[in-house]
């Protein structure tokens, strides 16, 4: 079995991998008459024994599934216990502790559970959160999955006079500090490891501001004895764009120059990075017909960008797949300096008769810098590209491959099952259904030049203009200067490749095939 160990880091990212777990669950087929499902659940989730039952969620000693999974967030953003461990037990409930005077205990009453968890447990009709109440309070309001304790690693809240976000110095010491003091590396990430038989890699979603560098600094450490472990990792950037900022807005410009760190560091320790540009800054457009959603609620953004992220890595997961992490990323990196790679799609996908139309005018690149999005994306700039569409008819899948023969290295397609949504998605289409069409892609691209250049000019700007927000964050000259000369190395590489050209006769001349489950 080829496992995956997930790791999600911060709130925005949560409601992310919420979406994604539920969706996972969803592919649980039950019943002796059921159809087998298409995904393989061992390469996500992990099987153990209840240790106990409340007669009614869990009875002692039944099967369990839980995800394979590290989860990081502060403890304010993850609400009822019963949310995510299916009792209204802490997991830190029965720790003993080494002291034997007197002990005075305080606690703050629980998070009642959600309206929709309520539901499920009566078996009533299952409403959408959001639609017959107030939208979730918390992303672990729409949670359909229990974690293994282990999982859940709650870290300590800001004061309320700190500013934590885009501090990449004290987040990097946060989670020194955080390993040292629960042993996170050689404990709860080890134990997991240790489960794997054939551990695949390791697929990571964070935010940027609140954990970019904590999630470097983890995986750092993770290298030092995995340093050949395939990573494909998914950043959740800030709403700080370079080229956008007011020179008089300091906490902007930090930001910014926090995420400008963060892909330094994603694009030399994961074998894949993928910056996601922040639902905030969107512009909506006819790639958002079929949607009416709130680009400021995270739990609407976040269901989008879940589903293109759970399908454009679904042959990871798949039934008799022959993709793994390692060929993944080979097929996006063939060339052995594309690490950055972008997040494409096309959600809902509208009938069969528009397709052209659809890939012409309604795909979205979540990677893309705000001011690029509505830039027509172009075949001929593209390195290498995944494919997967979910629900294609037949008549469709054809209209695609006529269209996927003017790339040249040929896409990798995979053509999957359409989407079942869970009872938990936000009730953001305008034309409601279960049953949900999409094309999501991966690729690498010469237009990825756009962000290192970006990025290139802010760190210059800080160096000349702004020594002082440097200063603030800590980080030394030094660093900055090798940020804007690393940004720099990495636009002309991407540029020298634009104007190299496809080379079809390489090794990334026939990446193509098609794979129809």
């Amino acid at each position: 079995m080829k496992e995956i160990i997930y790791i999600q880091a911060g709130r925005l990212a949560n409601h992310v991998g919420t979406h994604f777990w539920n969706a996972q669950q969803n592919y649980f087929t039950y019943g002796e008459d059921a159809e087998d499902s298409i995904v393989e659940h061992d390469v996500s989730f992990r099987e153990g024994l209840s240790l106990k039952g409340d007669g009614a969620v869990l009875n002692q000693g039944e099967p369990t599934f839980s995800p394979r999974l590290l989860l990081f967030d502060r403890k304010s953003n993850f609400g009822a216990v019963s949310d995510l461990y299916g009792s209204d037990e802490d997991a830190s409930d029965g720790i003993v502790e080494p002291w034997e005077g007197e002990v005075v205990e305080y606690r703050q009453d629980q998070i009642p559970p959600s309206q929709h968890h309520a539901e499920l447990d009566v078996e009533e009709e299952i409403s959408r959160p959001g639609t017959g109440h107030a939208s979730p309070r918390y992303w672990s309001d729409y949670n359909l999955v229990y974690y293994h304790p282990r999982s859940v690693q709650r870290l300590p809240d800001v004061p309320d006079w700190e500013d934590a976000e885009g501090d990449w110095i004290s987040n990097s010491e946060m989670f020194e500090k955080y390993d040292e003091e629960v042993d996170l590396t050689d404990g709860a990430f080890r134990m997991f490891v240790e489960e794997c038989d054939n551990l695949q890699g390791i697929q990571i979603t964070n935010d940027v501001a609140t954990f970019g560098s904590f999630t470097n600094a983890f995986l750092a450490k993770i290298r030092d004895e995995l340093s050949k472990l395939p990573c494909l990792a998914f950043s959740l950037l800030s709403p700080s764009v370079p080229g956008k900022l007011d020179s008089d807005d300091p906490r902007r410009i930090k930001l910014a120059l926090n995420d400008a760190l963060a892909i330094q560091g994603l694009c030399e320790l994961s074998t894949i990075a993928v910056p996601i540009q922040s639902p905030t800054g969107w512009n909506t457009g006819k790639w958002s017909s079929g949607l009416h959603f709130s680009r400021d609620n995270p739990y609407h953004s976040s269901a989008i960008l879940s589903t293109h992220i759970e399908s454009a890595t679904l042959p990871l997961r798949l039934q008799g797949s022959v993709n793994d992490m390692s060929s993944f990323t080979t097929v996006l990196n063939w060339r052995g300096n594309t690490r950055l790679a972008q997040i494409s799609g096309l959600f809902p996908a509208s009938s069969d008769d528009t397709f052209e139309k659809d890939v012409e005018k309604r795909i979205f690149d979540l990677s893309k810098l705000t001011s690029d999005q509505n830039i027509h994306h172009d075949l001929k700039t593209t390195y290498a590209r995944i494919d997967v569409s979910r629900g294609y008819s037949t008549n469709t899948i054809a209209s695609y491959d006529k269209w996927a023969r003017q790339c040249q290295p040929l896409p990798l397609c995979v053509h999957a099952p359409a989407i079942e949504l869970p009872s938990s998605f936000p009730p953001i289409l305008t034309a409601p259904s279960q049953i949900i069409r999409t094309l999501s892609s991966l690729h690498t691209t010469s237009q990825s030049s756009s962000i290192f250049a970006a990025y290139g000019a802010l760190a210059n700007d800080c160096l000349t203009k702004h020594a002082d927000v440097i200063s603030r964050m800590g980080v030394e000259l030094d660093d900055v200067k090798e940020l804007r000369e690393g940004m720099w190395v990495l636009e002309d590489g991407y540029k020298q490749d634009a104007h190299d050209g496809n080379d079809s006769g390489s090794d990334g001349g026939n990446l193509g095939e098609d794979e129809e489950y």
